[in-house]
């Protein structure tokens, strides 16, 4: 039997991804959405805070009510 493997990214990895392509550090991106490297690091383990993805989504060039829903299932 083989295993399922996940084809579509998480939302912790569209962070990531749009992070890393805008050269966006967890320092830099804390300091451009005001909040703490300690929030920008739990929603990069997918650790999800809605409050922090709104401020982080638009700073990435990402849609926030997509994202949003990335993140909810």
């Amino acid at each position: 039997m083989q295993e399922s493997i996940a084809m579509e990214d998480n939302f912790e990895d569209v962070l990531m991804k749009a992070a890393r392509g805008l050269g966006l550090g967890k320092s830099k991106l804390a300091e451009a959405s005001g909040l703490t490297v300690s929030a920008i690091t739990s929603l990069l383990r997918g650790e999800l805070n809605v409050d922090a993805l709104q401020k982080v989504a638009p700073i990435l060039e990402l849609n926030v009510a997509a994202l949003l829903a990335l993140a909810q299932g």
